[in-house]
């Protein structure tokens, strides 16, 4: 089917809705009415709604049934509220659970609570994983809070995830996703959440600490976070007093990234430490950047060994990265050279460019080449020339280009050509020009 779609986007995307509906009434004849689903959407999305409507009819006709569910949608957000709810409850009648949670939004709106939560339990029922939030939530915006946390207590160990399908509304009630980061979280996580966002955090900490304890650590770092991007550093300071409490190496880092973001580097550095001893893989590196920062280069040294000993491949690569942010040239070079040593034959473009960076020019030459040699790609040698050009060098630019188009690029003479054609030779640029054209080396004959 995968060649099938290929064909019906192309048709799509050339304006060919005829063949594209003929290719989605041919998988739909073998039994796959997906496509015309998917084709009535795009004719949607067109502003073709009387084609699409047509398509979604035909698509539920031949087994999709939630394309009823989209035809619903559809006709909401034309404003037809009327035939939007008839269509929703005939795609209900079919056991749709899409349709169900959208008519338990009618009726939440209408004020009818009791019969909204009868439909968001039918469509739990129906395997909907929105549907037992929006019973939680119906509870909390109603004032219910003791109800909200007593159902979401039970719903321990059970997530629920973001909606599926299409952003949509059903009397301008707009269907709710999860937060950031949360999607398939515990009730209780998103309860946490929701409470932080209307302010009540002590609560919101409270359902944290409840949803740590069962194994959901990821709501005390998404408070965290939302605390730190609030600027409450009080608040991300009380937050990692209680993370601490868990134990949980991921918790600690989420918390500890928060409060390094936040600028509490002190705080930071004491949770990056305890992240690490808790096995968050990632922490040693953030600690390490801390103590570079502070020029405590012993440190860094002595958490870059740990990793290695741990068996972190990427532990002297970024203790080289750490050196090339410090400033440190020589110190990224003595480290690049063993991670070179190491096997790594990447790391010779790194030294490429920092005896670039530091203006020796016979130097990086040198090295480029010899990074050709343990198979680095002659893309290094253009790359290096046109660090040379844009420095005013065009000589030495238009030398390494003649190299890196003698070894194979063919985009290298097409710069070459550049260079001649602005240094008013143009009899030579056109002879090269022409020779890139006939290598194949792009639609333009020469150009910057």
């Amino acid at each position: 089917m995968g060649d099938l779609h290929s064909q019906m986007e192309g048709h799509v995307a050339a304006g060919d809705w005829r063949n594209a509906e003929a290719l989605a009434q041919q998988a739909a004849d073998n039994g796959d009415a997906s496509f015309l689903h998917g084709l009535a959407h795009q004719r949607e999305e067109a502003g073709d709604l009387e084609h699409a409507e047509a398509l979604y009819w035909k698509a539920f006709q031949t087994g999709a049934t939630g394309a009823l569910t989209s035809l619903a949608m559809s006709h909401d957000r034309s404003g037809n509220e009327e035939k939007a709810v008839a269509l929703c409850q005939r795609a209900a009648g079919l056991g749709d659970s899409t349709a169900l949670l959208l008519l338990g939004f009618h009726q939440e709106q209408a004020g009818n609570h009791e019969a909204a939560d009868v439909l968001y339990q039918q469509a739990a029922d129906g395997g909907h994983p929105e549907a037992q939030w929006q019973r939680i939530r119906m509870l909390e915006t109603a004032g219910d809070q003791q109800g909200a946390e007593t159902l979401a207590q039970q719903m321990v160990g059970t997530s629920v995830g973001p909606f599926i399908g299409d952003s949509s509304s059903i009397g301008n009630f707009t269907i709710l996703s999860s937060g950031p980061g949360l999607a398939n979280a515990s009730p209780l996580c998103r309860l946490a959440l929701l409470r932080e966002e209307t302010g009540n955090r002590s609560d919101a900490e409270a359902l944290a600490q409840q949803a740590a304890s069962n194994g959901n650590t990821s709501v005390l770092a998404s408070l965290a976070h939302t605390r730190m991007y609030a600027g409450d550093l009080a608040g991300l300071e009380t937050l990692a007093q209680q993370v601490v409490q868990t134990g949980n190496g991921d918790a600690l880092y989420e918390v500890a990234r928060a409060l390094d973001r936040a600028g509490h580097r002190e705080g930071a550095e004491a949770l990056y430490r305890q992240a690490l001893d808790a096995g968050a893989p990632d922490a040693w590196f953030r600690l390490a950047r801390l103590r570079a920062a502070a020029g405590a280069w012993a440190d860094v040294e002595a958490l870059t060994n740990q990793a290695l000993e741990d068996g972190d491949p990427r532990a002297l690569q970024e203790m080289a990265r750490l050196r090339e942010w410090a400033g440190d040239v020589s110190g990224a070079e003595q480290v690049w050279r063993k991670v070179l040593e190491s096997g790594d034959p990447t790391a010779m473009v790194r030294l490429v460019g920092l005896r670039a960076r530091a203006g020796d020019r016979e130097g990086a030459e040198g090295l480029a080449q010899q990074a050709i040699g343990l198979g680095n790609s002659i893309d290094i040698l253009s790359g290096l020339a046109k660090r040379w050009e844009g420095a005013g060098l065009r000589e030495a630019a238009g030398r390494l280009y003649a190299q890196a188009a003698e070894a194979g690029d063919p985009t290298a003479l097409r710069r070459l050509a550049w260079l001649r054609e602005t240094a008013g030779d143009r009899e030579s640029a056109e002879a090269l020009a022409q020779q890139a054209a006939d290598d194949g080396s792009g639609t333009a004959l020469y150009g910057p």
